[in-house]
């Protein structure tokens, strides 16, 4: 995935390659943490190549996998939405409007992850994805119009106290709301 690719006219070249070698590896130990990670790779290589229905397949084999990890889970949850907001862009109206829903949706499930919600016994949400989904739901928030965005700004400085300035900057970018 990350060699420079030799063929001139496709910089992309490499990534069929790369897929069909985490594919071995996810075939070799399918229960296993490194398969789950395999299949984020397998996820990426696709999104790169902008097939964003396998990359989005791929990503949910390992949200659905028992044997992955919550940073993993995490992360190949964030990246469905990711791949949804792709898919949207190439879409319009009501159609596109549909995705980015999902992506939001999608972004708020692994937000929830923070009060416990889709964890497995033992678990703990992983900050980074969790913060990186709020920011991107807030996002989609503010582009549907869908919700509160100083409600939701609000809920997020509870979450992520650190993050604060940061939040601070993006309402203050908000168009004002009169009452």
């Amino acid at each position: 995935m990350s060699m420079d690719s030799t063929v001139t006219n496709n910089p992309l070249a490499y990534f069929p390659m790369a897929a069909n070698v985490f594919a071995q590896i996810d075939q070799w130990d399918p229960t296993s943490e490194l398969a789950a990670r395999a299949g984020i790779k397998i996820g990426d290589c696709d999104f790169q190549l902008s097939k964003y229905d396998d990359a989005t397949n791929a990503y949910a084999r390992v949200v659905n996998s028992t044997n992955a990890g919550v940073s993993a889970r995490s992360e190949a949850q964030f990246k469905i939405g990711a791949a949804l907001e792709k898919m949207a862009a190439t879409l319009t109206g009501t159609n596109q409007t549909t995705v980015l829903q999902e992506a939001c949706d999608n972004y708020l499930d692994l937000l929830h992850t923070w009060t416990g919600q889709n964890l497995l016994a033992g678990e703990t949400a992983d900050p980074f994805w969790v913060q990186k989904a709020g920011l991107q739901a807030l996002e989609l928030i503010k582009r549907l119009g869908t919700g509160n965005p100083d409600k939701f700004i609000n809920q997020m400085e509870e979450l992520f106290p650190q993050s604060k300035d940061s939040l601070e900057k993006i309402r203050a970018s908000l168009p004002s709301q009169k009452n």
